[in-house]
């Protein structure tokens, strides 16, 4: 992570469920070199020992993520940005069927739009999108849909 920011790359992680409970210890080394971190609301809970989303993103950033989206599931997610003010974003209403895969769905679809050179907020209903399309099948990548797919369901909000 450190080498890809210092060549000014952007990096991202997203973490998986840690069952062994070395949340903090295992990625902070990896902190400061995150341009985006991207847990879920449990995970960030278990890493940072905070319950609220705000307070959650402001331990991060004082560990040196640049910028914090907490997934929230049904909520949506939270999004703080390093040089702007922490925001809410809602989830879109849909038939739920299956929501494996609903967190890297969310991610692949954040990580679309910032690469497109879209805004963070944006690019964050985009990720709504994307994951509210994908928990619509079984499995965790039967329902991930095409970028113009996500887009159209973003815009209509269904």
């Amino acid at each position: 992570f450190a080498s890809a920011r210092a060549r000014g790359k952007l990096t991202s992680m997203d973490v998986t469920w840690d069952t062994r409970g070395r949340w903090l210890p295992t990625i902070e080394p990896c902190l400061g070199a995150l341009s985006w971190f991207l847990p879920s609301c449990a995970e960030a809970e278990k890493i940072t020992s905070r319950s609220r989303p705000e307070d959650m993103a402001a331990f991060l950033q004082e560990r040196g993520v640049q910028n914090v989206v907490i997934k929230l599931g049904e909520r949506g997610c939270y999004l703080k940005p390093a040089d702007g003010k922490g925001l809410y974003v809602e989830a879109f209403t849909t038939r739920v069927v299956d929501t494996t895969g609903a967190g890297d769905s969310f991610v692949a679809g954040f990580l679309s739009g910032l690469l497109r050179g879209w805004e963070p907020e944006r690019s964050a209903r985009l990720a709504c999108a994307v994951a509210a399309l994908n928990i619509q099948q079984v499995g965790a990548t039967a329902g991930i849909p095409s970028f113009e797919q996500a887009v159209r369901f973003m815009e209509k909000g269904r």
